[in-house]
């Protein structure tokens, strides 16, 4: 991803550091050294989410959904930030051979699906999981 940077601009590379937290939890679950360097940088690279297929709608939305919020409200709390780069899992429109940068319109809000997972049972949220995903 970065080759190029790193062949004509190794120094830069030194100031990129990965963070390995828990987006499943409030401020990622970082300890107050950790959150002391993210809260001092510019950028954010958001690539943590569920890649299973399998899995169903409830824990997808508690990983990706919640997930990505807790990123977003992190970044919020950067004073210098400028961008955030949110990489969506690998699985994304694969019956597209081209996928065009674009926001796409959803009729639910995230909030409210994150809101139905934290209190809706596991059969709850299945039984609904065709209608929220709009499949057949």
């Amino acid at each position: 991803m970065f080759q190029r940077i790193l062949n004509e601009k190794p120094s830069v590379m030194r100031k990129i550091f990965a963070v390995y937290g828990d987006i499943t939890l409030p401020n990622l679950g970082l300890n107050e050294k950790h959150m002391k360097k993210v809260l001092e940088s510019h950028i954010v690279f958001h690539a943590a989410a569920s890649l299973k297929l399998e899995a169903t709608l409830k824990p997808n939305i508690l990983m990706n959904l919640t997930g990505t919020k807790h990123v977003i409200d992190v970044a919020k709390m950067m004073p210098n930030h400028v961008l955030t780069v949110h990489f969506s899992t690998g699985f994304c429109c694969c019956d597209v051979e081209i996928l065009d940068e674009k926001i796409e319109e959803w009729p639910d809000k995230p909030e409210d699906l994150i809101r139905c997972a934290e209190w809706m049972s596991e059969e709850a949220m299945a039984a609904m999981q065709k209608s929220v995903l709009r499949t057949q």
